[in-house]
C-alpha cells in the first residue's frame, strides 16, 4: 500500500484570512476571483461557492499593512465544488 497519496475522500476547508480593509478584500474576491458572500457581518464575512464556504475574511481596521517581501499568505487556492459555476459567470 502506498502512503503518499491522499484518499480521494480528502477535503481542504475553507481558509481563513485576517485583513485590515474588509470591504475592499471582499471585493475582490467577489468582483475578481468570482465568489459569493455567503454571510457578512462588520467584521468577518464567509465567501463560497453555491452553499459551499471556501474563505473566511476576518476584518482587523489595527492589522499591519503586509507586504510582498514579508512573512503571510499571499496565495490561495480553491477547488470549487463546480469549477463551471465560476466560469460562466
Amino acid at each position: 500500500m502506498t502512503t503518499d497519496v491522499l484518499s480521494k475522500q480528502t477535503r481542504i476547508g475553507r481558509t481563513a484570512l485576517r485583513v485590515n480593509d474588509l470591504e475592499e478584500i471582499i471585493g475582490f474576491y467577489r468582483d475578481v476571483v468570482g465568489l459569493d458572500v455567503l454571510r457578512h457581518s462588520d467584521t468577518t464575512s464567509v465567501l463560497g461557492v453555491e452553499d459551499t464556504p471556501l474563505l473566511t475574511l476576518e476584518g482587523e481596521e489595527d492589522e499591519l499593512q503586509r507586504y510582498s517581501s514579508g512573512a503571510g499568505l499571499f496565495h490561495n487556492a480553491f477547488r470549487p465544488p463546480r469549477v463551471r459555476r465560476l466560469v460562466t459567470r
